[in-house]
């Protein structure tokens, strides 16, 4: 829907129905989630649906979900000890390398990186991290 190539304002009943999906993203980001499934809660065909979540929150749905694991991830990654295919297994992600690409796509920074920040900013560096080595490439 675009009127003179602009979108047009999504309807209250529409952008209730993507944020049903948008919930379902929030509540089981750890999960299998796929796009026809998310799109099966919103009531729309997988097309429609991405179209329309990214015309009602700014973003895909794939990319949306990448942040909130991450935003998961560096919660768990910054308060406890759990290896990192752990942390990876625990918000979604299939491999502790699958985690570690989209940290650097979405945070854009390595997990090093942000493991170094974590010590500037007087937290301790989780001992897995220099226990594990292959932290410190991520």
């Amino acid at each position: 829907q675009t009127i003179r190539g602009r979108s047009a304002p999504l309807s209250p009943l529409v952008q209730a129905r993507v944020a049903l999906a948008r919930s379902e993203i929030d509540r089981h980001y750890y999960s299998q989630l796929s796009c026809e499934m998310l799109a099966g809660i919103a009531g729309m065909s997988r097309f429609h649906f991405i179209r329309t979540f990214k015309a009602a929150f700014s973003v895909a749905p794939y990319h949306y979900l990448m942040q909130v694991r991450i935003h998961h991830a560096k919660l768990l990654l910054s308060t406890t000890q759990q290896p990192l295919d752990a942390v990876a297994a625990a918000v979604g992600f299939d491999t502790q390398s699958s985690m570690c690409k989209a940290f650097r796509s979405i945070e854009g920074v390595t997990l090093a990186a942000f493991f170094r920040g974590v010590r500037l900013g007087s937290a301790p560096l989780p001992d897995f991290v220099s226990a594990q080595g292959h932290a410190a490439s991520g």
